[in-house]
């Protein structure tokens, strides 16, 4: 017998749900609340508590030579050719939908257990834009720093911090991020707009350009990047023209395919 489970933001983004033994959920279940000795109350805040440790999120995953870490489900756009509308993960992952945002010592416990240093590069991106958790996020990347200073630190985004933070933040990254890699997506701010679908509206494209500006001055290597395939061919010289007024590096990468 198999217990299936879901919460319902989970299921609204159509995640997978949980399955468990349903023999080994009841006697567990049955354990919490006998070790809790109170009232039904009590006991069903035992088993929410129990069911919190064993559905594991994945907070770490690998791919290729990196190890990329997952932050937080949120994210300011809603871009027509995300990742997410693929699939629960990605390149083979665990699903990347999130119960809840781990901590920071979650997080950092999980890096440190897969030891970074086996990895070419860590990678903060995952299912949502990693600076919506900014403080965390640098927080994170300082300490494996300084416990593992050879550690290359990428961080994927939107290039939108500034946005979501209301204020300035391209010089928060000195001296914790070693490359920013900012999804460009279009050439003019109202084509970024069709696609990427920001809660910012037009103002997005023209922050997102004005952070790499700032940026540059505080990371070593910054470079925007559009999609291929989603932009057409005679706009990747305009998206090329505006990386270079910006005076950071541009690329074009590939789209990734629904997993099967």
């Amino acid at each position: 017998n198999r217990l299936s489970l879901s919460c319902p933001a989970s299921a609204s983004r159509g995640a997978e749900p949980f399955l468990f033994d349903a023999v080994y959920f009841r006697s567990a279940c049955q354990c919490t609340g006998n070790l809790c000795g109170g009232s039904r109350k009590d006991h069903n805040a035992e088993r929410i508590a129990f069911l919190r440790i064993i559905i594991m999120m994945t907070i770490t995953y690998e791919v290729g030579d990196g190890l990329y870490v997952n932050l937080t489900n949120r994210c300011p756009n809603a871009c027509t050719f995300c990742i997410r509308r693929n699939g629960a993960g990605a390149y083979g992952s665990d699903s990347l939908w999130l119960d809840r945002e781990p901590t920071e010592e979650e997080v950092v416990a999980d890096i440190e257990k897969r030891n970074p240093e086996r990895y070419s590069e860590l990678v903060f991106c995952g299912y949502g834009e990693p600076t919506e958790r900014l403080d965390t996020l640098l927080s994170v990347a300082r300490r494996i720093k300084v416990s593992h200073p050879a550690v290359k630190i990428r961080v994927n985004t939107n290039g939108l911090s500034d946005l979501i933070a209301g204020e300035p933040t391209a010089a928060r990254f000195a001296g914790a991020v070693d490359t920013l890699s900012v999804s460009m997506n279009a050439a003019t701010a109202e084509k970024y707009q069709e696609v990427c679908r920001s809660r910012f509206g037009l103002q997005a494209y023209p922050a997102m350009l004005r952070f790499c500006s700032e940026a540059k001055h505080y990371v070593p290597h910054v470079v925007l990047t559009v999609v291929h395939g989603t932009i057409p061919e005679d706009e990747l010289a305009v998206c090329r023209e505006n990386a270079e007024r910006a005076g950071v590096s541009f690329r074009v990468r590939e789209y990734i395919a629904p997993q099967e």
